[in-house]
């Protein structure tokens, strides 16, 4: 973990969430993000982690071989 930059007061932050599938009971958080803005738009500060989910992640999609993706 790692934050670049202490986000300043006011803005908003974007959350980016990750998951193996769209299955609560059996599918896990990959990966999450963070963007921290400010009022103006300027990026303030920056987070990412990849999640250790205890087991292999199944098949992956690659958008670049699924070009009606």
């Amino acid at each position: 973990m790692r934050l670049k930059q202490a986000p300043a007061t006011g803005g908003f932050a974007v959350v980016d969430v990750e998951t193996t599938g769209l299955y609560p009971r059996t599918d896990r958080v990959v990966e999450v993000a963070v963007v921290h803005l400010s009022a103006d738009g300027q990026i303030t500060g920056e987070f990412s982690t990849l999640m250790n989910l205890g087991r292999d992640v199944g098949p992956t999609l690659n958008c670049q071989r699924s070009p009606g993706f």
